[in-house]
């Protein structure tokens, strides 16, 4: 294991006893816990990590310029997923109301949202991201900050959004209680991970 990443126990019911499901790059790991079988990564990248991969001080961010030229090169393609997931969504929910992506990125999917009638509002950590969505698609309800950080009325949200984020998250129970703060006790929440199991690992 190197310094970049750190082990962690299941947050699910605190066992530090697991099997490995999949490697990736030698570096992490989707494992699974032995006590309740919840799978997660481990071990996690620390915050330094993420840190360097996110931002660079004084560089341009290549993290930053690859998603929004790969998201823009194929944006037709995209917004072609991003509507089959709004339908699905729209299935299950009552009506078009306020939707909240978390760690949208650029809003590439915010702003199909909007073009579909929904409100959208977005967080992501990195500023870069937030200024995209503001400056070039003109989204104005996204902001450059942690969902703890983040200032809205309790049940806010009709239709909250993770797409790939959960399994980055060492405690997801934790953040998942405050996104229950913020949902409508009618509201719908959606989480895209990946498979475990999946040659992506």
């Amino acid at each position: 294991m190197t310094k970049n990443f750190n082990l962690i126990t299941c947050d699910n019911c605190g066992s530090d006893q697991f099997t490995t499901l999949s490697e990736w790059n030698n570096l992490s790991q989707v494992v699974q816990c032995g006590r309740c079988g919840l799978q997660f990564v481990n071990p996690m990248p620390n915050q330094d990590f993420l840190d360097q991969l996110y931002r660079k001080d004084g560089e341009e961010n290549s993290y930053y310029r690859n998603y929004i030229l790969e998201r823009t090169n194929r944006r037709s393609s995209y917004s072609k997923q991003y509507h089959r997931r709004l339908k699905l969504i729209e299935k299950f929910s009552p009506g078009k109301g306020k939707l909240l992506d978390i760690g949208c990125g650029g809003g590439f999917f915010l702003k199909t949202a909007e073009e579909r009638g929904w409100e959208p509002h977005g967080i992501d950590i990195v500023p870069e991201f937030v200024d995209f969505a503001r400056d070039d698609l003109h989204l104005k309800n996204v902001h450059c900050q942690s969902l703890e950080e983040l200032k809205y009325e309790k049940h806010f949200f009709d239709v909250i959004v993770l797409w790939d984020l959960i399994e980055h998250l060492p405690h997801p129970s934790h953040f998942l209680k405050t996104i229950n703060r913020l949902l409508r006790p009618d509201g719908l929440l959606v989480i895209w991970t990946p498979n475990a199991r999946n040659s992506a690992w």
